[in-house]
């Protein structure tokens, strides 16, 4: 695929990572509430618009935790209907695919004005950026991208549902496995852990040091992303 391609040529920015030695830092059921609290506090060195301002101007000096706490911010938005917007995120990888690289950018720059975190379009407006010989700005959305992902890998270690990788909308367990993890993804389901929080449960295909083929389920907290889907059937309904 071309995005996973050019992210690729790009060298020393992404660094494949071996999930199962990851240390989980974040328990959902536990400490979602006290993140997101901070994010909505002005006087919070978590507060949601800080962070926003700091990762959209590249500091370098953003940490994985300031990042979830910028992603779990955000859930507080507006904007949040990640149900809605996936349909948006998929045209303009679309564009990608299809060399249409101004107009995926225009596309990108709209959707990402209102939905700033956007994995799946950050990553987009990277490979656009990049086949537009852009690589200044391409390299800063690349950035983005990773320390999301770097967030998510920091927030557990996917291997139960109870370690679940947080995520911030349905397509970003897929670009984890795919791109941060540099592994295929097999079987897509979805299930839920002990306290009835919904999760995406994605099998991750991956070769083992004597070069057998394995799988493994990988699995990412998408409960808030699960309750707007909810609300978006409740209105169609109504």
């Amino acid at each position: 695929m071309k995005i996973t391609r050019a992210l690729f040529f790009i060298p020393c920015l992404w660094i494949g990572i071996s999930f199962s030695i990851r240390a989980q830092n974040f328990n959902y059921q536990q400490d979602f509430e006290g993140f997101f609290n901070r994010s909505q506090d002005p006087k919070s060195e978590f507060f949601y618009s800080t962070l926003l301002e700091r990762f959209n101007q590249g500091d370098t000096a953003l940490n994985s935790r300031e990042i979830l706490h910028l992603l779990i911010g955000f859930t507080s938005e507006e904007e949040f209907k990640p149900y809605e917007y996936f349909r948006k995120e998929r045209e303009i990888f679309s564009l990608v695919e299809e060399a249409q690289y101004l107009k995926a950018l225009e596309s990108a720059d709209s959707l990402l004005a209102k939905v700033p975190v956007s994995q799946q379009t950050i990553l987009s407006k990277a490979a656009a950026l990049y086949y537009l010989e852009r690589p200044e700005e391409s390299g800063l959305e690349i950035w983005k991208s990773q320390k999301i992902m770097e967030a998510m890998a920091w927030s557990g270690d996917g291997t139960s549902p109870e370690t679940a990788f947080f995520a911030l909308g349905p397509a970003d367990g897929q670009n984890f496995i795919q791109i941060f993890l540099g592994q295929s993804i097999g079987t897509m389901g979805s299930g839920s852990d002990q306290f009835g929080n919904f999760l995406d449960i994605l099998e991750m295909v991956f070769t083992d040091e004597n070069g057998q083929q394995k799988t493994a389920p990988v699995y990412f907290q998408i409960e808030h992303a699960s309750k707007t889907l909810e609300e978006m059937l409740k209105g169609i309904e109504n």
